[in-house]
């Protein structure tokens, strides 16, 4: 049953949340979403985020509420499927999971909420990437202004042999772990907050929102479902992402496209370029550790053939 709750207040503005339903080959779930600003003021495109993963949640993505503030943009955040506030499905065998499953998600979302004839889309990390490129070149959507594919890669082929390269400078206890991946998950989320404190988020103590991202899957009350059907470790991708590239289809991308990584980032310069902006003193979480400075560059490209 949809349900759909009033305006709240929490550290990053205001915002509606509810719940949708989704459909996905004859089985019926529920999607959890978040809104910042208000979509009935369309001289801003909504901005809608694939959250990254797979298996966390959309908890980390709360300064991107910060684009309503300075260019009345709304914020559309939301837990995929198996995550967070979203339906979960641990019952569901790995072939169930599928980038099918996600692209069809997020049409839900979008068709829900009103807003397929005029949005912009943005992906994060290496899974929120994958989401993001794949929706513009498979669905694509004529509705999709922007879009943003922040710390991305286009090929986990080149995702891996980045993270191999920085895992050197680790000691050989953590990238032991890493890669034992689900093997041993204490040990592997503990060697996890060791690399990701330099190559994922370098503000320290991490946020409490990215805790709780982290926990969607390591806590006490975890779920792994997802995230082991897409990985058996960081550094061997399986299922869902297994070989998985986007390098030869770029080119289908028809939208203005801004691409953003961080010099400490795990998704390193082998992005091709649209319009390209690299935070030289960051990582992975541009909306942490540089956030005026994110924002303003993401805003100001949202919003720069509107004015």
């Amino acid at each position: 049953m949809t349900q759909i709750i009033l305006p709240q207040q929490d550290t990053f503005g205001t915002f509606t949340e509810g719940y949708i339903p989704f459909g996905y080959n004859g089985e019926h779930f529920e999607t959890y979403y978040k809104i910042y600003g208000t979509l009935e003021d369309r001289t801003r495109n909504p901005l809608v985020i694939f959250h990254a993963g797979p298996g966390l949640v959309h908890n980390y993505l709360g300064p991107m509420a910060d684009l309503v503030k300075t260019h009345n943009i709304p914020v559309i955040l939301y837990d995929q499927l198996g995550n967070g506030r979203s339906t979960h499905l641990k019952g569901k065998p790995k072939e169930f999971w599928t980038i099918d499953v996600f692209m069809d998600q997020m049409d839900s979302l979008i068709q829900y909420l009103g807003i397929g004839e005029s949005f912009d889309l943005l992906g994060h990390s290496s899974w929120g990437g994958i989401c993001g490129s794949e929706y513009a070149v498979r669905k694509q959507p004529p509705g999709l202004k922007h879009l943003v594919l922040a710390n991305a890669t286009p090929s986990m082929d080149l995702w891996v042999q980045s993270m191999l390269q920085l895992l050197k400078e680790f000691p050989p206890e953590i990238e032991e772990d890493i890669k034992g991946g689900f093997k041993n998950p204490a040990a592997y989320y503990k060697a996890l907050q060791i690399f990701q404190a330099k190559h994922a988020c370098i503000v320290k103590p991490w946020p409490t929102d990215i805790v709780e991202t982290m926990e969607a899957v390591f806590g006490p009350e975890g779920d792994i479902t997802v995230s082991s059907a897409g990985q058996v470790s960081f550094v061997t991708p399986s299922g869902l992402r297994t070989n998985w590239t986007i390098i030869e289809r770029l080119h289908t991308i028809k939208v203005p496209t801004l691409v953003v990584n961080g010099a400490l980032d795990i998704a390193q310069d082998f992005i091709p370029k649209a319009k390209w902006i690299r935070f030289e003193d960051g990582s992975a979480m541009p909306m942490w550790e540089d956030r005026e400075r994110f924002i303003q560059i993401l805003g100001d490209f949202l919003t720069a053939d509107l004015d």
